[in-house]
């Protein structure tokens, strides 16, 4: 629903939408960009797409992995350049 609101170009939106559809049960993104791209027949650059999913709630999901998605929940925060 949130990336039904999302601007973006039509063609980020359906290489994000094919993203969400293979998350993993944590939200994680864990195939390769080159196999995700041959396997669904979608151009080669992902990226824009996933830096759209990156910015839908909850904050993190479609990360590469655990460490991203921590990264990612950081990101707006104050606590950037803290301990956290």
């Amino acid at each position: 629903m949130q990336l039904s609101v999302t601007i973006c170009s039509d063609t980020v939106k359906e290489i994000a939408e094919n993203i969400i559809g293979n998350l993993d049960e944590n939200g994680i993104f864990t195939a390769s960009n080159e196999i995700f791209c041959r396997a669904k027949n979608i151009p080669d650059d992902v990226d824009d797409a996933l830096a759209v999913v990156a910015r839908l709630d909850p904050i993190g999901i479609g990360a590469r992995d655990l460490r991203e998605c921590l990264l990612l929940q950081l990101k707006p925060s104050t606590l950037r350049n803290t301990l956290a």
